[in-house]
């Protein structure tokens, strides 16, 4: 049983990204997927961002995966993630 909850594990994610505002797109934020390992009591949230300064729908977005902490809800990495790669 994780220490941190999915929504805490989301709102982990989306802190993280605000912390970035010149690198990343802040607005338009989506949540897309999470899971939970419990062998390694790691949460993995992907997150996707309209292009900047894009809203319309239908809009290309980005995708990044971010690996947080079970236990303390810590960010452990953010990567980026095609939404056409090959699921594992």
């Amino acid at each position: 049983m994780p220490g941190i909850n999915v929504q805490q594990a989301v709102n982990a994610a989306v802190a993280h990204v605000n912390t970035f505002p010149d690198l990343m797109p802040t607005a338009n934020v989506r949540l897309e997927e999470f899971e939970y390992d419990e062998q390694i009591d790691e949460w993995k949230i992907t997150l996707s961002f309209a292009e900047m300064g894009q809203t319309l729908v239908g809009t290309p977005r980005n995708f990044k995966t971010f690996l947080i902490d079970g236990t303390n809800g810590h960010v452990k990495s953010m990567k980026i993630r095609s939404p056409f790669a090959a699921r594992t």
